[in-house]
């Protein structure tokens, strides 16, 4: 596309303002900056296609609106495009260069814990939450063994096998949200209910607390973020500390934005805290048409025998 054309379209669209005239100029547009980026944002050196892919792809859902702000008496459309892709570009590489940055500093931290996990367990420090996390675990085969035992013999009476079904069908609603399709069917069978039966409860739950698991896991990923935006200040002011003749007022804005990163992210550990993910007792008593008590009981004894050395579900 030649530089007078897209004048052009912008006349035809100045004179019938319709929506495929709008298009048209939103296409050529995004056609001129693709073609002249390299001119346009004063590039040392060619850009790669991709560079220039990605930046159409991040400026092309802006350009509608950068349309509509145009003002003819100032500039012509074309000048008004070229200095505004020249400012966006100054923008969208500064946002990947922080992208890198966090996606180098996940990758560092992520290296530095699985380091550190490896030195654990060469040293057997991890033994005791192997060990806890395997009791915790929900696994089909998960102590099946002492499952079955459990199950058998005559001495087993009919209330004992109900309050069985009905400590592993909470168990099971405390971990709506972690719970396998392929778990739901065993479930129901340890439960001695119907599998559709099973997952209208889940789903009733799933349906209550879904707002609140989603407003946790939005949290979750903020306070990671900042998290991340920390690590990479101090980064920034260890690198300043190993420098020669760093200014105070070099290492102070990164030092402000890693204390306001350090407080969104105790903000966020706050509220996340006080967020109900899983339901209460008092709710599944109410689900289950159960006493409260009943359901208080079951859980601080399961919660015992889970990390004991004791049978998942005692006699």
């Amino acid at each position: 596309m030649k530089k007078n054309d897209l004048n052009s379209v912008w006349e035809n669209f100045n004179t019938d303002r319709t929506e495929e005239n709008r298009k048209k100029l939103v296409q050529a547009s995004a056609i001129h900056i693709f073609s002249n980026l390299n001119y346009i944002a004063s590039a040392p050196y060619s850009l790669k296609e991709d560079t220039r892919s990605e930046f159409i792809l991040w400026i092309y859902p802006k350009l509608d609106e950068l349309v509509e702000k145009f003002n003819p008496e100032k500039a012509s459309f074309l000048t008004y495009i070229n200095i505004i892709t020249k400012f966006k570009y100054k923008t969208f590489r500064m946002e990947q260069k922080k992208r890198y940055e966090i996606q180098e500093a996940a990758e560092s931290e992520e290296k530095r814990i699985m380091d550190k996990v490896f030195m654990e367990e060469n040293t057997g420090s991890l033994s005791y939450r192997r060990e806890a996390m395997e009791a915790a675990d929900f696994s089909p085969n998960y102590r099946r063994k002492s499952l079955r035992k459990s199950f058998q013999g005559a001495a087993i009476t009919n209330q004992m096998r109900k309050r069985k079904a009905r400590d592993i069908l909470l168990l099971a609603l405390k971990s709506t949200f972690y719970i396998s399709e392929d778990m739901i069917e065993k479930t129901a069978v340890l439960c001695g209910m119907g599998k559709e039966e099973l997952r209208a409860l889940l789903e009733t739950v799933r349906s209550d607390y879904g707002e609140k698991q989603k407003l946790f896991e939005s949290m979750k990923m903020q306070r990671h973020e900042y998290y991340l935006r920390a690590f990479i200040c101090q980064q920034r002011l260890d690198k300043l500390a190993g420098e020669c003749n760093t200014e105070n007022w070099t290492k102070e804005p990164i030092e402000k934005e890693k204390e306001f990163c350090e407080r969104q992210k105790e903000r966020l550990r706050i509220k996340m805290k006080k967020i109900q993910r899983t339901p209460s007792n008092r709710y599944l008593a109410v689900l289950l048409n159960i006493p409260r008590g009943s359901v208080d009981s079951a859980l601080v004894r399961l919660k015992k025998q889970l990390y004991s050395d004791k049978p998942w579900i005692s006699m």
